[in-house]
């Protein structure tokens, strides 16, 4: 017959293993070997694709985190596992995207049972808030018109690639509509947005998927050809030049055409974004010069 306390502590242990079980976020109990001996009901709702349950398994398994998607020797999760088992004290959160594109935040406390260490392991999916997260940023970095990279993104690509030190050699082209001031003021802003969103259209369909393209400001736009010389880059800039025009011709009482400028930066060039932006700068109007609908490349 169970005395009195002994009663008591058989509920309180039923009442806290009732708690766990039912938390809602994921919960599970891990040892040294990543392995996981017991998991609650939230945790294995966030990986219904193991039917048989995830007790038993490894969690990198169930992560379908391996040595060679998330390298183990700078991997969060083994780190927040070691620091459980063996400082115990509780752990700073990690965040993690699985294989399946779920993204948790991760906490790890540990856990004494006799001699032995274990570490518990919470998951809470923040999987909604990060991909809110990423269509923000990528609505900060797109022009909403014309859904090109807007300038301050180019700017910041371009000093990451500068940076590279094991960057590709790549060719740059700005841009410029010629006369667009007449088709908005002829033909009226809602022609002259169709224009812009046209050449974007046609833009993107010709780049390749590596490439840059952003809208500069205005009417200019630059494009940044990854591993292309000028010849290359000029082909494609003309293809696009000849698209455009055709996509208007008799149905404005214009030609639709724009000028184009490119410089070519080797790999092993020292150039600061200052000095490619005022190169190609000067080509693109060197070209207008020449009578417009051109591309000047150096």
């Amino acid at each position: 017959m169970e005395t009195a306390p002994e009663k008591a502590m058989a509920d309180d242990i039923g009442i806290l293993y009732t708690m766990y079980k039912d938390l809602p976020v994921g919960a599970v109990l891990v040892d040294s070997s990543m392995d996981i001996l017991s998991s609650n009901k939230c945790m294995c709702g966030y990986f219904p694709e193991w039917k048989e349950g995830i007790d038993g398994m490894s969690v990198c398994k169930v992560l379908g985190c391996t040595p060679e998607t998330h390298k183990c020797v700078k991997c969060g999760l083994k780190k927040i596992i070691k620091c459980s088992l063996s400082e115990n004290i509780v752990c700073k959160s990690f965040v993690m995207e699985t294989a399946g594109g779920k993204w948790f935040k991760i906490n790890g406390i540990p856990l004494k049972y006799g001699d032995a260490s274990y570490a518990a392991l919470f998951f809470s999916d923040i999987t909604e808030q990060k991909l809110s997260e990423k269509s923000l940023l990528a609505k900060l970095e797109l022009d909403q018109h014309t859904k090109a990279l807007n300038k301050r993104a180019l700017m910041d690509y371009t000093d990451a690639m500068l940076k590279d030190k094991g960057r590709k050699p790549f060719t740059i082209c700005m841009v410029d509509f010629d006369n667009f001031k007449n088709i908005n003021d002829t033909c009226g802003h809602l022609a002259g947005d169709k224009v812009l969103e046209t050449f974007s259209d046609i833009a993107r369909k010709n780049i390749r998927s590596a490439d840059i393209f952003a809208r500069f400001g205005g009417e200019e736009f630059v494009f940044i050809f990854i591993g292309a010389g000028t010849a290359q880059s000029v082909k494609i800039i003309k293809r696009i030049q000849d698209e455009l025009y055709s996509s208007f011709a008799g149905k404005l009482p214009m030609p639709v055409t724009f000028s184009a400028g490119a410089v070519y930066a080797a790999a092993d060039g020292r150039f600061t974004r200052e000095s490619l932006f005022s190169a190609v700068d000067k080509l693109l109007y060197k070209a207008k010069s020449k009578g417009k609908r051109r591309v000047e490349a150096c």
